[in-house]
């Protein structure tokens, strides 16, 4: 162990009090590879006991190491339901999908951004979601502070008989558009009970909110109507967890952290754990 990760402990115990009496235990290798990866390098930690625990989501605090000190963020684990999996027409197809979906969310963003980062790992989705469209591995995804703050991002492009359109915020790693009059590309992303807030020069993460029962986590899909069976396509993947709500008192569980975020500098470049 090496003394720049021997001197997260102290910081790390401000979160034990802070732990839910039903908290998860994960093993380092149901991490998400490029995590394990971090990890193997000395440049991040996490702690394998969740901070925080519904039916929805286990969080899981990671610390990673920079140059000015310690950043400290919140690895997100889903597990997946049905209807969860990868659906199509022309070809017909059905994959269902089960395992966990693990998110990534920085504790504070610099809200003079413009994007915001989040990565979805897909590495511990079962089976192993088959590439979407130009994607490959983890998606590296940017929101807005609108749409951070709100707690779900969308994106929709398309071309129409009357030349292009585009609304939404969210951008990385989406589905590439197709180049054919008739295509649309859509994707949303939903920050499933994470709450952030302005807090001066940045944005923060403010707890977990217990009233989120929303069931979809990501969505994307693309699709080519013209009304032909033949060439008409529609293909759609999408990940969804259990739609329970969490009880008042679970709003505090990640208080813990938030004075343990005070001591990482902002993080101005999207980084990969990769």
């Amino acid at each position: 162990m090496t003394h720049a990760v021997r001197a997260m402990f102290p910081a790390c115990l401000a979160i034990a009090c802070s732990l839910p009496s039903h908290a998860a235990t994960v093993t380092e290798q149901e991490l998400p590879a490029s995590v394990l990866a971090c990890m193997s390098s000395a440049s991040c930690f996490v702690m394998t006991t969740s901070s925080h625990e519904s039916d929805t989501a286990s969080a899981f605090p990671i610390f990673h190491l920079t140059g000015d000190g310690m950043e400290g963020n919140w690895l997100l684990r889903y597990p997946l339901v049905p209807p969860s999996g990868r659906t199509g027409i022309h070809p017909p197809r059905f994959e269902g999908h089960g395992g966990h979906l693990w998110l990534m969310v920085e504790g504070r963003y610099d809200a003079s951004e413009s994007r915001h980062p989040v990565t979805l790992y897909l590495d511990k989705v079962d089976p192993a979601p088959t590439p979407f469209y130009g994607q490959e591995g983890d998606l590296s995804l940017y929101v807005s502070t609108a749409d951070l703050l709100a707690g779900d991002s969308h994106m929709t492009v398309g071309l129409g008989y009357g030349g292009s359109y585009g609304h939404g915020d969210l951008s990385g790693e989406t589905p590439l558009p197709c180049l054919a009059d008739g295509c649309r590309v859509h994707a949303r992303l939903n920050l499933l009970q994470l709450s952030y807030a302005e807090a001066g020069p940045d944005l923060v993460f403010a707890g977990f909110n217990p009233s989120d029962s929303r069931g979809l986590l990501y969505r994307q899909e693309i699709s080519y109507l013209t009304g032909d069976p033949f060439v008409d396509m529609h293909d759609v993947q999408a990940y969804y967890v259990s739609a329970v709500p969490l009880p008042a008192p679970a709003w505090l569980m990640g208080s813990g952290l938030l004075t343990l975020i005070g001591l990482g500098k902002r993080r101005h470049a999207h980084r990969r754990t990769d």
